[in-house]
């Protein structure tokens, strides 16, 4: 083989190897170990809100709010809900993401700093999916807790036209 070849061949082995280490890390979030006192802890001031009664042309919106009272940055990514009648958006560090559904596929990657607070807003419009009767909507966020891998956000209210 001629040097050309070798080296050709030597480069795109290692622009492949490049490009499966940023693809393969989009979206992941690397957990610390239980153990580790310095580990990040979320803590949420509440998971359930109920809206009561609405009707199918209502919005209602309502903000938890997930503290870091570790001792390292919380990381959250992955935020989806499991219908698209009802959409979320977190504010951490000071940076609101962009709008999450059901199908949303994101790269947003929010940090809470020690001792800080994120804000996630739970909008839910029940005309993108007109219902009726007893409702749930969940949002879920990724985390690098060990403890709480996956935070779980739920609404719930009694819809009718």
């Amino acid at each position: 083989m001629s040097p050309k070849i070798i080296i050709g061949y030597i480069l795109g082995v290692i622009i492949l190897m490049g490009i499966i280490m940023v693809v393969g890390s989009k979206g992941t979030t690397t957990t610390a170990k239980i153990d580790d006192p310095d580990r990040p802890v979320a803590t949420a001031n509440t998971t359930l809100f109920d809206f009561g009664k609405m009707t199918n042309k209502d919005i209602r919106q309502k903000t938890f709010e997930i503290t870091n009272t570790g001792k390292s940055d919380l990381l959250l990514t992955q935020v989806a809900t499991s219908c698209d009648c009802a959409y979320v958006y977190v504010t951490a560090g000071g940076t609101k993401s962009p709008k999450f559904t059901m199908h949303a596929k994101s790269a947003w990657r929010g940090k809470v700093a020690p001792g800080e607070l994120a804000q996630v807003e739970v909008i839910y419009e029940p005309a993108i999916m007109p219902v009726q009767g007893k409702v749930e909507r969940i949002v879920t966020i990724t985390t690098n807790d060990p403890e709480h891998q996956t935070l779980e956000f739920k609404v719930q209210a009694e819809v009718s036209d």
